[in-house]
């Protein structure tokens, strides 16, 4: 088709591949960055210029057609191809022979990933490192199309597919903490009830650690009052944390990396998360890629064995 040799460009695979991932208009526009109705412009654009009709709207959101499929399958191969030339002509100005690109969650990238690259700076200084940081929504379309290698972070509870491939690195509890010097840091045993009355810093409504504190509350016959901060930003958090006498909750190991912070004496069952690694089954393994997945494992096991200590000596 004269269009597919002319006209196309990467916006319109970026396009593609949006649809495709979110099957949702809207959540497509919010990845892309742009307005609902230009996505539903630039698509219906696509589809009389093909004379094809590419996707259609059902009462799941859309879905592709035959066509449709066929193009995101071309789209996704043609950006993953692009994202690997650029892997290596930036290795290649660099002088870098190696190369690993990683989709970052918040909570990781504030102690995994450092120990990670400094273990990586002792083993192979010859392998550059490309992070990003997101929510597991935003980095999943970035693995699917080259983007990233492997996405580090809180894995879903949900299987993601027969596509991705993960691995756990270690289990994290959830637990409650505040400032040092927090009217409750001293109080024993405390209730639910007992922190109702403080402003909370929470993680928003729609992630997984977010429902599982509210089921939290729930079963404890409480509520949350007052929240002052609804945040994805692991710095911001901890930021408001340390300077007011809000409430937060954050795996044991993070808490522990901040002096200013301290455990309360809550009992915070059930509230446990897997952190790992997610990557593209069908991808080809690369001598980077096992050596990433061997550091993370050293890095992990360090994180744990330092709590650890930590516990024993307290």
């Amino acid at each position: 088709m004269l269009f597919l040799r002319t006209s196309l460009n990467l916006n319109h695979l970026r396009l593609l591949i949006a649809l495709d991932t979110y099957r949702s208009v809207q959540r497509a526009a919010t990845y892309l960055h742009i307005t609902q109705p230009a996505v539903s412009k630039r698509l219906a654009a696509m589809e009389a210029a093909m004379d094809l009709t590419l996707f259609k709207r059902s009462s799941r959101g859309i879905e592709p057609t035959e066509y449709g499929e066929r193009l995101v399958g071309c789209a996704r191969e043609i950006m993953a191809k692009l994202a690997d030339a650029e892997k290596d002509l930036r290795d290649m100005r660099e002088g870098r022979v190696g190369h690993i690109s990683l989709g970052v969650l918040p909570a990781a990238a504030v102690h995994l990933i450092p120990r990670f690259v400094a273990k990586l700076e002792q083993e192979d200084v010859s392998t550059s490192v490309f992070i990003r940081e997101g929510t597991m929504d935003e980095l999943l379309p970035g693995l699917r199309v080259g983007e990233f290698d492997i996405i580090v972070g809180t894995l879903p509870q949900h299987p993601l597919g027969s596509e991705y491939a993960t691995e756990v690195l270690m289990d994290e509890q959830i637990i409650a903490v505040a400032r040092n010097g927090h009217p409750l840091q001293d109080v024993g045993s405390l209730s639910w009830r007992d922190i109702e009355r403080f402003s909370m810093v929470l993680p928003p409504p729609t992630t997984m650690t977010r429902g599982a504190i509210d089921a939290a509350f729930s079963r404890h016959g409480t509520r949350i009052l007052h929240t002052n901060v609804n945040s994805t930003s692991t710095m911001t958090n901890i930021g408001t944390l340390q300077l007011t006498d809000s409430i937060g909750f954050l795996t044991r190991s993070l808490a522990r990396h901040f002096p200013n912070l301290c455990e309360l004496h809550l009992e915070v069952p059930g509230i446990q998360l897997h952190v790992g690694l997610v990557w593209m089954v069908d991808r080809p393994q690369t001598n980077s890629h096992r050596l990433t997945r061997k550091l993370m494992q050293l890095a992990s096991s360090e994180i744990l064995r330092l709590g650890a200590e930590r516990t024993a000596s307290t």
